[in-house]
């Protein structure tokens, strides 16, 4: 973004982009492993897609102050289950995934999935050419019943969270990789949930030559299963 700006304003670009993506190539034979979690698609028991064409969607922002944020943390830390402080963006993807999952009344026994979106970039700094222009992420994943996840305290969902982030290594890059070559994409179903934290992004500083922005939002979302 912050090339597109300069380029906007008549300056030469701080970094040459490159657009090699040889180094995102999958293995010969793809090697999928036993991280099933991490790729399953679930089914829908709770007819919740019918729900969706049936019913409006009604899209709400929600501002989470200091003091909010602080209490969340508390409680995801308080109860022995999360072994170590969390961040704001695992204790706030918790509440926003249990929220949902209770919102939408799903059977007890349905399967729920919360895909975090991960830059790999610094997992991949030996392989990854300079200036890489392009997507690097993967969604490593969350599963289990609703049934569970509204039982537990929000400790337990927050240290889900955790463990989930925190496999994100080369390995499972690589992994993840083999999986797209060797099944595609499939559509996530309603009772998945994507999270996105653009909290990285500084999108103050970008200045394509009208000065600074007015407001950023997503060119395309998955509306009935994206977060951002």
């Amino acid at each position: 973004m912050n090339s597109w700006a300069e380029i906007a304003r008549g300056k030469p670009s701080s970094f040459v982009p490159c657009h090699n993506r040889t180094f995102l190539k999958s293995r010969v034979p793809p090697q999928i492993g036993d991280h099933y979690n991490d790729f399953a698609r679930v089914g829908d028991i709770s007819n919740m897609t019918t729900s969706w064409e049936r019913e409006q969607t009604v899209f709400k922002s929600f501002h989470i102050n200091g003091e909010k944020l602080a209490t969340l943390k508390k409680m995801a830390t308080t109860d022995g289950q999360a072994r170590s402080n969390c961040s704001s963006f695992v204790v706030l993807s918790a509440l926003v995934w249990r929220a949902r999952t209770m919102a939408l009344k799903m059977k007890p026994h349905q399967l729920t999935q919360l895909l975090i979106y991960v830059d790999f970039r610094p997992k991949m700094k030996e392989h990854m050419p300079d200036g890489y222009f392009g997507n690097a992420m993967v969604l490593p994943c969350c599963l289990c019943t609703v049934g569970e996840l509204i039982d537990e305290p929000i400790s337990s969902t927050a240290e889900r969270i955790k463990k989930a982030i925190e496999r994100v290594d080369e390995d499972f890059v690589q992994l993840a990789i083999d999986y797209m070559d060797k099944y595609r994409f499939e559509p996530y179903r309603v009772s998945s949930l994507l999270i996105s934290s653009w909290m990285g992004l500084d999108y103050g500083d970008f200045d394509f030559g009208w000065g600074g922005r007015g407001s950023s939002a997503p060119a395309i979302c998955y509306r009935q299963i994206a977060c951002l």
